[in-house]
């Protein structure tokens, strides 16, 4: 987990979530630490759909909740995800003249 990530740039993805319509609890209240916080702001936008959902731009394109998280977070939003399936590969097919 990074430890860069800064506190101001969690608080705005969380208010961005609650724009968005997500509901649950908030990763702030209490005592917290970033890996505290990690865990609840992936079971907020997990439990509320907003992973493919775009939520900002940085450096002119478009982020989604998932690519805004593993930058502030360096670890993807959703571990189970298996990873994304190759092309298959092509094969020749000897034709009969």
């Amino acid at each position: 987990m990074s430890n860069t990530t800064s506190i101001e740039s969690e608080i705005w993805l969380h208010a961005r979530a609650r724009e968005h319509g997500a509901t649950g609890p908030d990763p702030f209240s209490g005592v917290t630490d970033t890996a505290g916080r990690c865990r609840a702001m992936r079971a907020l936008l997990l439990s509320n759909g907003l992973s493919s959902i775009v939520c900002g731009s940085r450096q002119g394109k478009c982020e989604t909740y998932a690519q805004t998280f593993e930058r502030l977070y360096g670890e993807p939003l959703d571990d189970s995800k298996p990873a994304a399936p190759r092309a298959p590969k092509k094969r020749r097919v000897k034709r009969d003249a």
